[in-house]
Order: structure tokens, then sequence, then C-alpha cells
């Protein structure tokens, strides 16, 4: 930077800062502002606004009050309209457990009667001997610890941290993440509580098998037939891919509960979709799901139960606190950049 620029930009703070109040303007300013854009001053009006000013405490209080009184009203009037307010992630989640499918929390502690389950928690568990880079777990360490000290976005952690994870754990694999922030699900695959109504949440990043290192698998499995798709969602791209793990990300002040439920609905729906397609009677195998909480990451097993031919039942199984992971340190980073690449090694195994 030149010391031209330098002397522009301290010019340019040092007016911000002029221009910042460094007190809150006292209440005889406000008064006497509010005099000037309503009503004429008379000796009458100025001892009303002196009596209502010492009845009704600070003008500024006052103000408060009536934004807090309107916030108030719109909210019961959400509520009142039914159908239009968003459920807590804990009345969504017993709600879930009614659904069709039903979709079900099962605690790690409980058996989550999937031998194919608990199997693909030894095998994430188990050492693979990837030799993780050291320089990007730097980084990503880096960049999630500036992330939880100045109390960034949901967007910051998904391209600054959880990205680069991936992308880190993925490597030379076959394999790449996409955004999927706004991309919505196709409504036949979504759980369904009422004939009318579906749960839909949508997720921020999934891993899958992209086009130029599949292109004849791709080609053998119909990829340019028209509305043929191969996930659960409907969008002209990541719709022509086959998934893989999903993410869903939070900042650091992001809801615990109702990250797992966003998570657990989408595997849901993809599950969904490959029960549909599915032209043996073989299980299909189990999906991995991720939430990440500011530096907290967490995994979950997610299995389909048949009964008379539909897929009756989605168990979540997690988190599973063996495979927990943080971006704390370049340590802690290391580990979850290892955890990840099982996952991905599980990926294109299946």
């Amino acid at each position: 930077m030149s010391a031209g620029q330098n002397l522009t930009i301290l010019s340019w703070v040092e007016e911000v800062a002029r221009s910042v109040p460094i007190t809150p303007p006292d209440a005889d300013h406000l008064e006497k502002l509010t005099d000037n854009s309503t009503t004429p001053s008379t000796p009458a009006a100025q001892h009303k606004r002196k009596r209502s000013a010492l009845e009704g405490g600070n003008p500024i209080s006052q103000a408060s009050d009536s934004i807090i009184s309107l916030a108030h009203s719109r909210s019961v009037n959400s509520r009142s309209a039914g159908r239009s307010r968003s459920p807590s992630p804990i009345r969504v989640k017993a709600e879930l457990a009614a659904a069709s499918p039903r979709v079900v929390y099962i605690h790690e502690s409980a058996d989550p009667q999937s031998v194919a389950a608990s199997q693909l928690l030894a095998t994430l568990t188990h050492d693979s001997g990837f030799s993780e880079n050291e320089d990007i777990a730097r980084k990503i360490s880096n960049a999630s610890g500036k992330c939880a000290t100045e109390l960034r976005s949901e967007g910051s952690w998904v391209h600054k941290v959880a990205l680069p994870l991936l992308e880190g754990a993925i490597a030379e694999l076959p394999l790449e993440c996409w955004s999927v922030q706004t991309v919505s699900v196709d409504p036949q695959y979504q759980p369904r509580y009422t004939a009318r109504y579906t749960y839909n949440r949508k997720i921020d990043l999934v891993v899958g098998l992209p086009l130029d290192a599949w292109e004849d698998e791709y080609e053998r499995a119909g990829l340019h037939t028209p509305g043929k798709y191969f996930n659960h969602m409907t969008h002209p791209h990541t719709g022509k891919r086959v998934l893989g793990p999903g993410v869903k990300i939070k900042a650091a002040d992001g809801n615990l509960i109702e990250a797992p439920v966003q998570i657990g609905v989408w595997m849901t729906g993809l599950l969904r979709w490959a029960f549909a397609q599915r032209k043996s009677v073989k299980d299909l195998p189990p999906l991995v799901g991720c939430t990440a909480v500011g530096e907290d990451w967490k995994f979950y097993i997610a299995t389909g139960v048949e009964g008379s031919g539909i897929l009756k039942e989605v168990r979540i199984w997690g988190p599973l606190s063996d495979l927990d992971g943080r971006t704390t340190s370049v340590k802690h980073t290391k580990s979850l950049l290892r955890t990840l690449r099982r996952v991905m090694e599980y990926t294109i195994g299946q």
C-alpha cells in the first residue's frame, strides 16, 4: 500500500470516528426535535409535555416500549396464523416420529438395530493411514478461530472453515463438494405428516460424485435421459449427481437442537429416493451426515427400515461421540480431517 493510500484511509477513519456520537442524545434534545416536528410550542403544550414526561418516564424508554409492544402483537398474530409459524426443533423432532416415513432419533448408547450401521461406525473409527496436510489443518484452524472470535455469520463458517475442511479430506479422491444452501428437496421424498403437508429442511454442503471422474458410469446410468435424477434434489446440476454425506452448518451461536433435525430430514429424503429406485431386495447402505455448530462437528448414521414393501422408518443414530471433531487447534483439526477422510473413502466404496 502506498503512503498516499495509507493517509487517505487514516483520514477516512478519523472522519468516521468524529461522526459517531459519544453519548446517546439527551431527553431534552429529543423533546425539542419532537416539538419542531409536530405541534407549535405554547406554554400549555410545554406544560402538558413536561407532565407527560414525568408520568411516563424517559421518552427513549417509551419508544422502546412501543417497539416491544408492536413486536409482541406481531408475534401473537403470527401465532394465530396456525401453520405459518415456525415450530420449535423439539416439537418438529417429536412430530417426525409420527411422520411418513417415521424419522426416529436414536441415542448413541442405544442399539441401532442395524448390523450395517454398527459396522460402519467401526470402519469410521479405524485408522485408514491417511496423512493429512498440516498446512491445510493450520489454515482451517486459524480461520475457525477468527470466525469464533469475530462472531462471524454462518456463511463465513461455510466458506472459510467447512468447505476447505471437506476438500482437504477429499484430496485426490474422485469426489467433489457442492453448496446446496438454496436447493430444495423434491416434495415426493420429504417426510409427510399429513396428506397435504411435508417437512422440508435444507442443508449447506454435500459431497458427491463429479461428472468428469465418473462420466462412463453416468452415461450408462442414463445421465441425459429427460426427467431422470440421481438423488432427491430438484436442481439441474446437483440433482444429476450421485450424492454422499451432507453437512448442516451453523455459526457458533447456532441452535444445537435444530441442526440434527435439519440433517435428519435431508437424509430421510435421500433414503426415500434411493428406496424408490431400488431394483432388488438388498438393504440400502447407511448414510453419513454431519452437523457443524461453530467449531464442533457431530456425526450421524442414517438407516432405512422396510415394512410391507415400503420405507416405513428412518433411524438417525447419533451424535456419535467416537467421531466428534473440533477445529479449535491444528491437532484437533488434523484428527477431524482423518475422520472425514474415512467418510469419503466409505462414500466411493459404496
